[in-house]
C-alpha cells in the first residue's frame, strides 16, 4: 500500500497520510454553518462569520505559499509537524524550559537533562540528515514544517545547551530560514 512513499515515510503505516490530505482538503472547501451558536447558545452575529470568512481567505493565501504542491510533499509536510510535536519538542522545548525558568528547576535533575540532552541529539541528527541532502525539510522552498521546527531548533543550543555545532546542515538551514523576507 505505500510502496510509492519515500521509503522513511513507509513506517507510518498507522496514519494514511494520503488519506489525511484528502479530508484536510475537503475541510477545508466547507466553512462552519452560519447557524452555528456560540457556547452560551446565542446564534453568532453576521458581522462574525463575515469577519471569519475573510480571515480564512487571507490565511489560505499566506498558506498556500507554504504548502507545497502535491500530496506526497504535503503528506511529508504533515510528518514534520507531527514528528515535532512527538519527539522534537518533548526533548528539544522541554531540556530548554528545565534549563531556564526557576519554577522548573527541581524536575531538572542531571539523569532527565542528560537523558533530553541525549534524545535531543538524536532527533537533531534526523533533521541534520533530511538537511544534508535538502535544503528544506519538505518540498522544494520553505514550507510550515520548516517554520514549526525553526522555533525551537535556532535556539536549542543557548537555552537547550545542545551542541549545535555538530550540525552544519542545520546550522546552513536556520540561516536559510532567517534570511526569508518577513523574518
Amino acid at each position: 500500500r505505500y510502496a510509492n512513499l519515500p521509503e522513511h515515510m513507509q513506517s507510518m503505516a498507522i496514519l494514511d497520510v494520503l488519506q489525511l490530505c484528502d479530508a484536510l482538503d475537503r475541510l477545508a472547501a466547507f466553512p462552519a454553518p452560519r447557524g452555528t451558536r456560540a457556547a452560551d447558545g446565542q446564534a453568532m452575529p453576521e458581522k462574525v462569520w463575515v469577519d471569519r470568512e475573510d480571515m480564512v481567505a487571507r490565511d489560505e493565501r499566506w498558506l498556500s505559499e507554504l504548502l507545497p504542491d502535491g500530496q506526497f510533499a504535503r503528506a511529508e509536510v504533515l510528518q514534520w509537524m507531527f514528528w515535532e510535536q512527538y519527539n522534537h519538542e518533548p526533548a528539544i522545548a522541554v531540556r530548554a524550559a528545565l534549563r531556564n525558568y526557576p519554577h522548573r528547576a527541581a524536575d531538572a535533575t542531571p539523569a532527565r537533562l542528560a537523558d533530553l540532552l541525549d534524545r535531543g541529539h538524536t532527533h537533531l541528527q534526523t533533521m541534520e540528515d533530511r538537511l544534508a541532502a535538502h535544503d528544506w525539510l519538505a518540498g522544494e522552498a520553505i514550507s510550515l514544517a520548516d517554520l514549526c521546527l525553526y522555533a525551537y531548533t535556532h535556539s536549542a543550543g543557548v537555552l537547550g545547551g545542545f551542541e549545535m555545532a555538530r550540525f552544519p546542515a542545520i546550522n546552513d538551514w536556520l540561516a536559510r530560514v532567517a534570511a526569508q523576507p518577513g523574518y
